[in-house]
């Protein structure tokens, strides 16, 4: 899996690039809405919606 280097702010709201990012669909089972995506930023996994922005920083 890919990680993306990212230099600002990881929190709720703050936008992820949409180059040099690789975005995976959220497994079915984990019954997210549809539309969002997740990705690794710095070692930690966010969820994000279409516009790339993250909704959720998951522990």
């Amino acid at each position: 899996m890919r990680q993306a280097p990212y230099d600002g702010r990881l929190a709720v709201g703050a936008t992820l690039p949409e180059d040099g990012v690789t975005y995976y669909d959220v497994p079915t089972e984990y019954r997210v809405r549809p539309g969002y995506r997740y990705t690794i930023v710095n070692e930690q996994p966010v969820l994000v919606d279409r516009s790339h922005r993250i909704v959720e920083v998951i522990d």
